[in-house]
Order: C-alpha cells, then structure tokens, then sequence
C-alpha cells in the first residue's frame, strides 16, 4: 500500500479523475489523490477545507480547475494547501475517507450502487441505514426510492416483497454539518414513515464539526430525538479499548454510561466483544434504575440505608 506523508504547508491534488495514489516521482512533483465521487471534487471552492483519515489531516482549497482530456471525459483538479497534522507530519495511505464539512454536494442521498443494495435489504432485512443524511429532501428521496421498489415488486406479483419495501425501518445516519443544522426537518419527514429512527456517528460529527462540540452535539440530538418519540442508535468508539485490549478506561465507563440514554448502543469489533457486551449489559441494567434517557432519577442505594 502506497502512502505520503504531509507536513503543513505541503501542496496536494484531490481529482476527480480515476488513479491510484501516486507518490511523486521525482523532487518537487505534487501528490495527487483520486476522489472516488468526482461530483465532490467539481463541487469544491476555495477555501473550502478537506479532511483526510478521519481528520488527522487537514487541507484548505487553494484552486479549481477543470482539465480537458483527450482520452476521457474532462476531469477537475483541486489544488490543497495542508494546514494541519500532527508533529512531524502525517501519514496517509490509499483508500481513506474524507470529510468535505463545508462543501455543498449536488448529490442524491442515495447513489446508483445504493439503490441496488436497497433491494437487496428489501428481500433480506428488516431495516435499512442510510449514510450522509443532509437535508429533509434526503430523506424524501430514500422515501421516494423504497416506494418504487416496492411498485417494482407489485407489478410483478410479488405483494409479500412491496409490503417488505412500505415497511422497511429507515435509520437516517447524523453524521455531517448540514444534518446536525436541518436535524428538526429530517427528524420530522423520517416520522412519515411507521419505522424510523437516527443514528449518532460521533466520529464523523467530531471531524465535522470538532472534538470541542461533541461534549453537547449528541445530548442535544438525544434530546430531540426523544420529544419526537424516534429511537436512536448511539455509535463510534463506545468501550473500544475493552473490546480491543480487554480493559476498559475509567473514561469510556462513563461515556458508555451517556451512552445508554439511546435506545440502542453501536459497539465496536474487537477480540474481546463478548466481555465489552457483558460490561455494557450489567451497565444498562443499573443505569435503568438511575435515569430514563436524558433524565436522571435516583434508584434506592443500598450504601446509604442507614
């Protein structure tokens, strides 16, 4: 696997055009890395900052300009600026996420490949997640698309499998700026639906919108989700150190602990899950005496009868 390594102030290319990773061949050549959505690339404006691997590398848009090729169709260029990374520098290697916080995407909530494995849960699942929930008109258009595949399956005779597609569970996922800020609106058009619900990604969020914020984000999310009645799933990172080293930190106790305000917890995989699943099951049930979701009650101490 290929990597580069970033210092601040390094230039790079994020392209729309369809390459592997290059490391440069020769002093002085700019890296260039391909975006797997070449939409997002012809959507940037400069200014707009980029986050690579989960935000351990941060760039800004210098420029954008859109290359004329003989052997495809034109591509775009988007010249970056590292601004930041850890001491020393930053390692990126192919195939990381990246996060565009800022940027407007002329994007459906659901691409082509999506609709495909939508039919696929149609026949096999009871509910759906769907990734990258912007805007209210997100969440109509997954709406739209489950009923199509549900007249798909009506015109063919296949009544059992359109009933599976009007009664999918939809669990909308938060995961960027524009969900966090239109999250009143997507709350109350995924309620349309009989079975809806949300999932907090807090690792997504805490790149979007900074660690600083995640002390309040999924409180007031919670909080919402609950006046609106719509369970939630709370996910990224909870007791990941006992799944992965078999001991919990003093820290994730008490986050697993905020975390059983949901309906429903997300885990990570780890050698040890089965004792992270047991940890967090003996939790739930003496936080189930002590709070219902975001409101704290005080269950009989045995410590204190006398």
């Amino acid at each position: 696997m290929q990597k580069l390594r970033f210092h601040t102030g390094d230039k790079l290319i994020l392209t729309s055009r369809e390459e592997v990773t290059a490391i440069p061949k020769q002093f002085g050549e700019v890296p260039r890395i391909s975006c797997s959505l070449p939409e997002a690339v012809a959507a940037l404006k400069p200014g707009d900052p980029v986050l690579f691997d989960d935000g351990a590398l941060a760039a800004e848009v210098v420029e954008v300009v859109a290359v004329e090729s003989s052997e495809s169709e034109p591509y775009f260029d988007a010249l970056l600026r590292v601004r930041r990374t850890k001491p020393g520098g930053q390692a990126l290697a192919e195939h990381k996420g990246i996060n565009l916080p800022q940027t407007d995407l002329p994007l459906n909530s659901l691409t082509d490949e999506d609709i495909e494995h939508l039919k696929f849960v149609v026949e096999n699942a009871d509910i759906a997640a769907v990734s990258f929930i912007r805007t209210p008109e997100d969440v109509e258009y997954v709406h739209q698309v489950l009923d199509g595949i549900a007249r798909e399956h009506e015109e063919a005779g296949r009544a059992d499998l359109a009933e599976r597609a009007r009664s999918l569970g939809v669990v909308l996922k938060i995961e960027t700026i524009p969900a966090f800020a239109n999250l009143p609106g997507i709350i109350i058009t995924g309620m349309r639906r009989n079975k809806s619900g949300l999932m907090i990604a807090r690792g997504d969020l805490a790149v979007e919108l900074g660690f600083d914020r995640m002390g309040e984000v999924p409180g007031q999310i919670l909080t919402l989700a609950q006046a609106a009645g719509m369970p939630t799933i709370l996910g990224t990172q909870v007791l990941e150190n006992m799944a992965k080293a078999g001991l919990p930190s003093r820290a994730e106790i008490t986050d697993a602990a905020f975390a059983l305000r949901a309906e429903c917890v997300m885990l990570n995989k780890g050698p040890h899950i089965t004792a992270a699943i047991g940890i967090l099951n003996n939790l739930a049930a003496k936080m189930g005496r002590s709070q219902r979701k975001s409101r704290i009650m005080l269950r009989k101490i045995r410590s204190w009868a006398h």
